[in-house]
Order: C-alpha cells, then structure tokens, then sequence
C-alpha cells in the first residue's frame, strides 16, 4: 500500500484505531505539539519512559544496553495497552534514523487499523534557539550527553533527506510534514 503524503494541509484527522508516530530531531516540539493535541493518556512518552529508568537504577547494579532493553519492553507493554484501552495511541517520539524506526514501528503495525506519521521539519535555528537540552542529575549519573549543535545539524539534514526522499513514509498508511508555520495552525480531528 502506498502511503498518502500531506504536506500543505489545515487539520490532521485521526482514525479510530490509529498508531500515531511523532518524529523530528531533539528539542523542535513534538512533546510540546502531543500535549496540545492529544489527551495524556493517549501519548506514550518514550522521554518519560527513559527518564524514569534511569532514575529507579543506578550504573553500578545496571548496565545501560539493560537500560535500553527494559525501555523497549516497557514501551511495548504500554503501547499494547494503550491500544486496547484508547481508540488511538500517540507515540512521542520515534527515531529519525529508518534503520531504528522501521523494525520499533513494524512490531505494532498489525495491532493498529492506520499508522501515521507526524514528521516535524523544523528550521533548525529555530530549534537551537530555544536552548539545546541541558544533562540532569540522572543524565550525569549515567554518564549521557546530548548533541550540540552540529551534531543536531547532521541529524536534521539526514531527516530532511528521508523526508525528501520519502523513506520516512515507509510502512505507514499517513504522513503529514510540519513546518515552522504549520506546527502552530494545523489542528487535529480525533475520534
């Protein structure tokens, strides 16, 4: 099945039984755009998810590759769940890089009736502008760091190349594009 590609467009519907897929480089709104959009308990926050993780261990007891591999299963429980309690789930956010994304989006697509992508193409002074995420406590314990802002750069221009090239449309039966303008007008129809 072809994905249908909208790129200038007024409102997002939102079918029943739709994964709904929030994608774009750190820090260019997908949290900020979800929380106006959609109900809490319709968006699994993988941020959240990792955040908690790694506040209830510590390094010393647990490895980091342990880290990643309870987030995903706890994502994937929650994503189950929310597919059975909501008439949709909104995941915030998947990977820019397909190679992460596609297997992480192809375990659910068999639960769900639809899957869209909401991919954010962000101008990326606009996104460095508003301050570049800072470590917390946890992210120190932990040893993580977070890209400045030519690795940002390097992420973005890989993005903007799927999205050119429409690699980021694969396996879904949606995909909207919003821009710097659009981020902010474009509404949502929810079942």
């Amino acid at each position: 099945m072809k994905t249908k590609v909208f790129r200038e467009f007024d409102s997002i519907e939102i079918p029943n039984g739709s994964l709904v897929l929030l994608c774009g480089v750190q820090n260019c709104g997908k949290s900020t755009w979800a929380n106006k959009h959609f109900p809490k308990s319709n968006i699994i926050s993988t941020d959240d998810i990792l955040s908690d993780l790694l506040k209830s261990h510590s390094p010393e007891k647990t490895s980091f590759s342990e880290i990643a591999a309870l987030h995903t299963e706890i994502v994937r429980k929650k994503v189950l769940e929310s597919q059975r309690e909501n008439s949709y789930t909104v995941i915030d956010a998947v990977s820019t890089n397909y190679q992460e994304r596609i297997p992480f989006m192809m375990q659910f697509a068999k639960h769900f009736s639809k899957v869209i992508i909401i991919c954010f193409k962000i101008n990326l002074l606009e996104i460095i502008s508003r301050g570049l995420k800072v470590a917390s406590l946890d992210d120190d314990k932990w040893g993580l760091t977070f890209p400045d802002a030519e690795y940002l750069a390097y992420l973005n221009l890989n993005f903007m190349q799927e999205i050119q090239k429409g690699v980021v449309f694969f396996g879904t039966d949606f995909g909207y594009v919003l821009n710097t303008f659009s981020v902010n007008t474009v509404s949502c129809k929810l079942p």
